[in-house]
């Protein structure tokens, strides 16, 4: 069953500058860099480029979840981005704008799931994506997605 509403978000960033993945999701760490979830901030980084490295997830178009299961952290970790001009997330999906950063820590994977289900869930209503994608007010965007 998907959570309902979402967890509330540890960091948006409504402008990501980053040109590549790689820079983007750097720049959506460092918001949850010192966060007191985060553990070990190096291996949560080496966790998560390893697991890009395996194959990005793309939910469409227009939305990416770059994700790791990590012992670097001790909760569920939701950064989330708007990126104006869109990054190629992988060939098949290459103007990514709404970016959601999960990370989770290795024992509870069935939250992660409930959490990408009800992320699904709220992203394929297309007037709830047209406001994230428009939207300037962060708690707007927070509202939009947690509904």
């Amino acid at each position: 069953m998907p959570l309902n509403p979402l967890p509330e978000l540890d960091a948006i960033n409504l402008a990501l500058q980053g040109i590549e993945l790689e820079a983007t999701l750097s720049e959506m760490f460092a918001t949850l860099r010192t966060s007191p979830g985060v553990r070990n901030p190096e291996q949560v980084w080496s966790d998560l480029i390893a697991r890009q490295a395996a194959g990005p997830v793309a939910l469409d178009d227009d939305v990416g979840l770059p994700h790791a299961r990590t012992s670097g952290v001790t909760r569920i970790m939701i950064a989330a981005g708007r990126h104006e001009r869109g990054i190629a997330f992988d060939k098949k999906h290459q103007r990514v704008r709404l970016i959601f950063l999960v990370l989770t820590p290795k024992e509870r994977p069935a939250e992660y799931l409930q959490l990408v289900a009800a992320l699904a869930a709220r992203l394929r209503k297309p007037e709830v994506r047209q406001r994230l994608l428009t939207t300037n007010e962060v708690a707007e965007f927070s509202t939009l997605l947690r509904g």
